[in-house]
């Protein structure tokens, strides 16, 4: 089975506690089947990250994300004045947006 795994942030190192579940999901699931990453990086990932989790998924994609204290005060307040979750704020990017419709188009029906 093609499985499309999305995450908020790239599962490796492991060094806080969502990245260790995602990444422990992700390498037992690429053992029975073809796994594509695709997760939002940011500036402090490094590209052996990228390489490592390479070595049991089929594809890894990574669509960069800048975050600052000023930015995230602004997705608050629209979250505030949309009334929708800060996260769902934060994290909608056109750039993802694309990168999904690519592979979704390319794996077909």
């Amino acid at each position: 089975m093609n499985i499309l795994f999305l995450t908020q942030v790239l599962p490796y190192p492991l060094d806080a506690g969502p990245k260790v579940r995602a990444y422990y999901v992700l390498r037992y699931l690429a053992q029975h089947h073809a796994v594509t990453l695709v997760s939002f990086v940011r500036a402090t990932d490094t590209p052996a990250a990228m390489v490592h989790l390479r070595t049991f998924c089929r594809a890894v994609h990574g669509v960069p994300m800048q975050r600052s204290k000023l930015k995230d005060a602004g997705f608050l307040a629209r979250s505030l004045l949309a009334r929708r979750p800060f996260i769902i704020e934060r994290d909608v990017s056109g750039a993802m947006d694309a990168l999904l419709d690519d592979l979704t188009a390319q794996a077909g029906p």
